[in-house]
């Protein structure tokens, strides 16, 4: 069995098209696609169908290229190992986590990283939790920062932080019970809130403005549009610490956890263990 066959094979479902594989593997099309017919005489099975301007995986190809991902770590891992007592650290590092994530959560910590480990290239997909979520099944990353607020089932993941959504106000802003708010997209978070708000105050907090970004909502807050409601981890945000304050409100707590997620019985590879002990040291 041909090491670049199951590479060609692995990268063509990851990438999505032969033609992105060819380009990541500095090859043409016709050698992805005969390591790919290779691999599939090996195995005696259809692993992929072509349809128009499109592949699909058929569902051997599926458990297929869960194997070959396990094999690709594995490969980069030994890499890894052989070279990092001469090298230091090297290779890729991918993953995944929100806009709101790259804004507030990890610059510090990718700066950091830089310049202790300046040999390794760093890909971050931006995308919410559920997106994040198939990336990280598909092998397209490494791993994920996500919130626990979507089913993680089928992945292992680890808490690195703990917080709350709360309602914020400018620090210009006198302390008072908002009429209206700034929301995200309706999920199980603002409809809990709003209940408890209702429950407290014996009335509707109304939206004033509903966009579908945390960070925008944040930065609005700031600029004392209104009222905001998003996760506590935006206000650790070094530029914003002093110019938003969460209210003192008596409403019930919506707890939530940041998290690191991977695909099932996988490990971080060196350059994730590094990112991980940089972000949580920051």
């Amino acid at each position: 069995m041909n090491l670049l066959h199951i590479r060609y094979f692995y990268d063509t479902v990851r990438l999505g098209s032969v033609s992105l594989a060819a380009k990541a593997n500095f090859v043409t099309q016709s050698a992805v696609s005969q390591g790919i017919m290779k691999f599939e005489r090996v195995l005696g099975a259809e692993l992929l169908t072509h349809c128009r301007n499109r592949i699909k995986v058929t569902s051997r190809g599926e458990k297929v290229f869960h194997s070959c991902q396990q094999v690709m770590r594995s490969m980069t891992e030994l890499e890894s190992v052989m070279k990092a007592p001469e090298e230091g650290y090297h290779g890729q590092m991918v993953f995944a986590c929100s806009h709101s994530m790259a804004q507030s959560v990890i610059q510090e910590t990718l700066l950091e990283l830089k310049k202790v480990a300046p040999a390794v290239t760093i890909k971050v997909h931006l995308g919410h939790t559920g997106i994040a979520k198939e990336w990280i099944k598909q092998g397209r990353v490494e791993f994920g920062l996500v919130l626990d607020n979507d089913d993680l089932a089928e992945l292992d993941c680890e808490v690195i932080y703990s917080g709350a959504f709360k309602i914020f106000r400018s620090v210009s802003r006198e302390e008072s019970i908002p009429e209206e708010c700034l929301f995200a997209e309706p999920r199980a978070e603002i409809f809990s809130m709003k209940s408890s708000f209702f429950d407290r105050y014996g009335r509707e907090l109304k939206t004033q403005l509903e966009i579908n970004s945390w960070e925008v909502i944040a930065n609005l807050v700031e600029k004392d549009v209104g009222f905001g409601f998003f996760p506590d981890f935006l206000a650790l945000n070094p530029r914003r610490r002093d110019l938003i304050v969460p209210c003192e409100l008596d409403l019930s707590p919506i707890p939530y956890n940041l998290m690191i997620a991977l695909p099932r019985g996988e490990k971080l590879s060196r350059n994730g263990q590094l990112f991980l002990e940089i972000l949580r040291l920051n």
